[in-house]
Order: C-alpha cells, then sequence, then structure tokens
C-alpha cells in the first residue's frame, strides 16, 4: 500500500513499477543538501541532479536545488575536509559522488557523517549515474527513494492487523577490532505498521557478553517506543539471525531469559515475547510438483511445516522470494521460545509479511526486513565505523 492506492503485487512479488510511479507512504521534503562531486565530473553529477528533482515529484517527494561542493581532487582528505566545512544545522542530506569505490575513501567519509558531525549520506560511484538516459532515470528514482528512507521517509506498508506489537532483528557481525570481540545490530520498529525503525549498535568487549548490550538496546528500544506512541507494547517478536544449530540452546536459555529481565525495568509490565532463529545458509531444498510431473521452485509464500521438520523443535520452512535462475533456497524459522498465543500460521504469516519491508528493494527479501536492516547495519558499523553511530540517527534508516 502506497499514500494513495493499493498495489498487488504479481506472483514475482515484484512492485518496483509502483514504488517509482506512486506517492510514497511519507515524504520528507529536501530542502538543504550537499552535492559533493570531483569538479571535472561536473555535466554528469548536473545531469543526475536535475532528473532526480524531477522524478522525485512523481513519488511525492520534492527535492531543491542542493549546495554544489566541487572538489579539485579526490583524495579522502579532500572529501573529508570540504564535506565538514559545508556542513551546518540546516543541512538534511548529504549526497557524495565518488569517481570509483575506495575503502580508505568511504570509510573516511562515513565515519564523518555518522559519528563525528551525524548527517544522513548516500554515496554514489561515477559509472552508476554515467548511464544513458532511459538507464539513468531507474537509477536515480531508486537514489531517491533511499534517500528518502534514510531521511525519516515511508515507503509503503501492508495490512497487518495486530495493534500494539514490536518486531525485533538482531544480527551478528564477526570481522572486528581486537578491543571487541563481536558486534550486533539491533533494530525494532516504532509504529504499527512496521515502517519506522529504532537501530542500535551492541559491542560485545572482551571478557564480556554480547547478551549484556543486547539487554541495554533491547531496554533503549522499549524506552523509544513508549516515547513515539504513548505506551509500550503488548507483543514482541525477535527475530534472531546468525545462530547456528550448536548455539541454539544458547539463545534458548540465556539470551532469551536477559532480554525477558528488561520487563522488570518497567513497572507492571508483562508483554507477550516470541523468540525466533532465522537460518538462511542452509542445505535444504524444497520443490513442488507441475501435472504430477515437472518439479517447479515453489512460488514466494510457501511453508513447509511437516515432514522434513524436527521432532523436538516448532520450527517451519518459508520461501519468501522468487528465483529466476537456480534452485530456490527456504530459509529455516527456528522458534526457541513463544507465549505470544499466536497460531502457527499466524506466525508464519507475519514472518513472510516482514519480508516485503525491506526499502533498500522493491520486492521480497530471505529474511525478514528488521534482520537485513540489522545486518546492514552491524556491517556498516564493523567493517567502516568501528565505532556506534550518533544517537540522533538512531531513528533513521541511515546504513541503507
Amino acid at each position: 500500500m502506497f499514500a494513495k492506492r493499493e498495489v498487488e503485487t504479481d506472483n514475482k512479488c515484484d512492485w518496483t513499477k509502483p514504488a517509482c510511479n506512486e506517492e510514497v507512504l511519507k515524504a520528507v521534503e529536501i530542502k538543504h543538501w550537499l552535492m559533493v562531486y570531483p569538479s571535472q565530473k561536473e555535466q554528469i553529477v548536473e545531469k543526475f541532479t536535475m532528473l532526480s528533482m524531477e522524478i522525485s515529484k512523481r513519488m511525492g517527494i520534492k527535492i531543491a536545488m542542493p549546495t554544489c561542493v566541487p572538489l579539485g581532487n579526490d583524495k579522502a582528505d579532500t572529501y573529508y575536509n570540504e564535506i565538514k566545512k559545508n556542513l551546518n544545522d540546516n543541512i538534511q542530506m548529504v549526497c557524495i559522488v565518488f569517481p570509483m569505490l575506495s575503502d580508505a575513501r568511504y570509510q573516511r567519509v562515513k565515519k564523518l557523517c555518522c559519528v563525528e558531525y551525524p548527517v544522513p549520506s548516500q554515496v554514489i560511484v561515477l559509472k552508476t549515474i554515467n548511464k544513458a538516459d532511459n538507464v539513468l532515470r531507474t537509477v536515480a528514482q531508486k537514489i531517491v527513494l533511499q534517500m528518502n528512507c534514510k531521511l525519516g521517509g515511508e515507503l509503503w506498508r501492508l495490512v497487518i492487523p495486530i495493534k500494539k506489537m514490536m518486531v525485533v532483528g538482531i544480527d551478528v557481525y564477526h570481522k572486528t577490532e581486537k578491543k571487541y570481540k563481536s558486534l550486533a545490530g539491533f533494530v525494532s520498529s516504532l509504529n504499527n505498521d512496521q515502517t519506522r525503525w529504532f537501530s542500535k549498535v551492541c559491542f560485545q568487549m572482551v571478557g564480556q557478553e554480547l547478551t549484556d548490550s543486547l539487554k541495554v538496546a533491547f531496554q533503549q528500544s522499549l524506552r523509544k517506543y513508549q516515547e513515539v506512541n504513548n505506551f509500550l507494547p503488548d507483543k514482541i517478536f525477535v527475530y534472531r539471525d546468525g545462530v547456528s544449530d550448536g548455539q541454539l540452546s544458547v539463545v534458548a536459555d540465556h539470551e532469551v531469559e536477559q532480554l525477558k529481565s528488561v520487563f522488570d525495568m518497567f513497572p507492571d509490565y508483562k508483554p507477550q515475547i516470541c523468540v525466533i532463529v532465522v537460518q538462511k545458509r542452509i542445505s535444504t531444498r524444497i520443490f513442488t510438483h507441475v501435472n504430477n510431473r515437472d518439479q517447479m521452485n515453489p512460488a514466494p509464500g510457501a511453508i513447509l511445516d511437516h515432514s522434513i521438520t524436527s521432532k523436538d523443535l516448532f520450527d517451519f520452512y518459508l520461501v519468501s522470494q522468487h528465483v529466476t535462475q537456480g534452485t530456490v533456497t527456504p530459509t529455516h524459522y527456528i522458534v526457541v521460545y513463544d507465549d505470544s498465543n499466536f497460531k502457527p500460521d499466524q506466525l508464519q504469516r507475519l514472518s513472510y509479511k516482514m519480508t516485503h519491508l525491506y526499502f533498500n528493494w522493491s520486492g521480497t527479501i530471505k529474511v525478514p526486513a528488521p534482520c537485513q536492516y540489522a545486518h546492514k547495519l552491524a556491517f556498516l558499523t564493523g567493517q567502516y565505523l568501528q565505532d556506534d553511530a550518533s544517537s540522533t540517527l538512531s531513528d533513521r534508516l541511515f546504513y541503507l
């Protein structure tokens, strides 16, 4: 559902066309923003900027002319110094064009915009916008939608009848600095439509359990939910990614109890909670028969919760994507704790709906949206920031 129209998806679960032509659910007007680019590429950047301003109107997003910041060279220090010099309290967004992708340059810019002087930023590699007109239009549409998300906008929603519900996604990143063993992205919903999100990074310091920092993030997410809605959620669904079979008992016996202990920090608060482990790297494959002979990939939304599932666990397999080549890999969902009183088919339907709400892709994805958001947040932090992003960005999808 968009701002003014409902759209039915086809059997491929792809709504790219309406996403680029319908008015978004919530648009953020971009009045003051920077466009930073190598000066010799001015014509390419100007063409992209004018096209973005034109097509954004159809999506209900108003974009004013940016403040242009042409650079004499493409050194990381030049990008850093010029952006820093032009930043002020009015700047809503920084759009940065790189001549080519460079980890050093990207890290310097992202640290500046996420940690030092918090402002949503959009990095674009030059070859992405140096395209023929028809291709550039498609690219510009997707970048405009991404910019709207990073500023707190919302693109589309589904009908989710459950009220006073919070959905949480957790994913872990392991390639980190020596001062901490790993970190986790923690993302939780803030509204009934599950289109607004609170984001927090949890660092597992040396000699400390990751659960300790997850508790802090969970408490902060509940306080943020209460601040936005003036009440706390009645039902909480936690999708926990990055867990192997050998770690299931750790999540079930230790993590769940630690998360539940957070409720004691709020007076007379006893919500229902369901914790679900999401496994996507599995060897299981599922086929469907056509005319009792040919084997095909199952359609998106296909569920298998018998025969091949565990006799000791509450688990199911969900195919959420349409695959054009090869064999689709289902996602394995294992419910390690549940007092939500949801029937299995309700839980399965909710899990499938959550795969529709990842705003960086106009189609269904392999895991629930909060898991993918948590993955993106953890990867950006572990790979480039190595520090917690500013709390002023916590209610925006700045890491898309």
